[in-house]
């Protein structure tokens, strides 16, 4: 018996982890598909990638993950740029692109 409640709440902490991780993945893409449109720049692939991830804690000291995602852009459809969203919890806490000029653009 009390292995089977074990078993469930492992499971039940993966399913918390994996429904999160998904929902901060979509905001994440909300953030990066907004930036590159307010900065004339195309979004490559239509999607982030999970790039790091860490246990940090909040402002208020709850422990939560902090992730950083990847994502690419072009400005002339020939170069590729890469550009970073960290994300605290559901957060944003930084977006950081480059532009086609070599200006880094950080939005905190």
């Amino acid at each position: 018996m009390n292995s089977l409640v074990i078993v469930l709440l492992i499971l039940v902490a993966v399913l918390y982890f994996w429904f999160n991780s998904m929902n901060t993945r979509e905001t994440a893409m909300r953030v990066a598909r907004l930036l590159c449109q307010q900065n004339n720049v195309q979004l490559l692939d239509q999607t982030v990638a999970l790039e790091k991830i860490r246990i940090r804690r909040t402002p208020q000291g709850r422990m939560t993950f902090m992730r950083i995602y990847a994502f690419e852009y072009t400005a002339d459809g020939n170069e590729r740029y890469i550009g970073r969203a960290t994300m605290l919890g559901m957060e944003i806490k930084r977006v950081v692109i480059e532009d086609h000029q070599g200006v880094v653009i950080d939005h905190e």
